[in-house]
Order: structure tokens, then sequence, then C-alpha cells
């Protein structure tokens, strides 16, 4: 005689893609927003106040670790070291040379010019700590989470539409955004 174990209603209703990226959106913009929050609140007037924005990324990445152990019972292989120093330094340097591409042509056609050069690093590190936060969070949420569960619910090209359109869709209220 053989038992077949039915899964849970529990168990089910986790295996839903939708439900799954709404748990791991939820514990990863949770826990990043409330680290930065209570870091900034902790470090305010001190010279040490940009950290809070690290405080936050680490946060997020946790949550993210711990969502995937917990509900999708996994290793968090697309957050591996080894690959990531690699990745980084790839990402990093194709991001500057298509911003140096992007200004350049700007330039050359006479619609962007430099006036002059800040001198000034005072604000460097926190402006970095702010980029380190926000890329964190994007990256997180845009690939880790939403590509990767459309991608397994959808296939690739439906994952990669959906993921960009949201992406692009995100960016509309910033400064100088348009639909184009």
């Amino acid at each position: 005689m053989t038992m077949s174990i039915q899964p849970s209603r529990w168990q089910h209703l986790q295996q839903a893609t939708l439900v799954r990226l709404l748990l791991a959106l939820f514990a990863t913009t949770l826990a990043g927003g409330l680290a930065q929050q209570w870091a900034a609140d902790q470090l305010r007037g001190t010279s040490w106040a940009a950290v809070s924005h690290l405080c936050g990324a680490l946060a997020a990445l946790l949550a993210y670790v711990a969502y995937v152990r917990v509900v999708e019972r996994r290793g968090v292989a697309e957050l591996a070291a080894r690959p990531a120093a690699r990745e980084l330094g790839l990402g990093l340097a194709g991001g500057a040379l298509l911003v140096v591409a992007v200004v350049g042509a700007l330039a050359a056609l006479g619609v962007y010019r430099f006036e002059r050069l800040n001198p000034g690093l005072a604000g460097l590190p926190a402006g970095l700590a702010q980029m380190v936060f926000v890329g964190v969070m994007e990256e997180l949420i845009m690939r880790a989470i939403l590509m990767r569960l459309l991608e397994r619910a959808l296939g690739t090209w439906a994952a990669l539409l959906l993921s960009a359109l949201l992406f692009g869709v995100g960016h509309l209220p910033g400064d100088g955004a348009g639909v184009l």
C-alpha cells in the first residue's frame, strides 16, 4: 500500500509565483528600508551618516538570503562570492564606458558641454554609499526577485520584457525621465 502525501494549503500557496514574488519583495524592501532608516536615525549629525545606506543594503541582502533559504529552500547561487568580484568589475567598467560614450557623443554633437570640474570630494562618500543602496535594491528587486521568478513562471523572453518594462516605468517619476 502506497501513501501519497498531499502538500498543505500553505505549502501549495508558497509555490505560487505571485506569492513568492510578494514575499521576497516584502522581506527585502522592508528589511532594507527599516535598517537604513534606523541607522540614519542613530548616525544623524555624525560624520558616519552615510553608513546608513550601507546598513540598508546589507540588511536587504541578508533578508533576501533568508527568504531564499526559508521559502524556496535552496542555496543562493545568484549571490555567490566567487564570480561576484569579476562580475562587479565588468559591470562597473561597462557602465563607466557607456556613460563616457553617451556623454562624449552628446558633447561631440554640441548638446552637452563641460563647464567646470568640481574639485571638492566631500560629498563623494555619501553619494557613493547612497548609490550602493539604490543599486543593491534595484538589482535585488528587478533581477534576483522579479526577473528570476517571472522567468521560472513565463520563460526568459517574457521575463526580460516585463522586468525591463517595470524597470522603465519605475524610473518615470525621476528628473529628466520620459517615456522614451
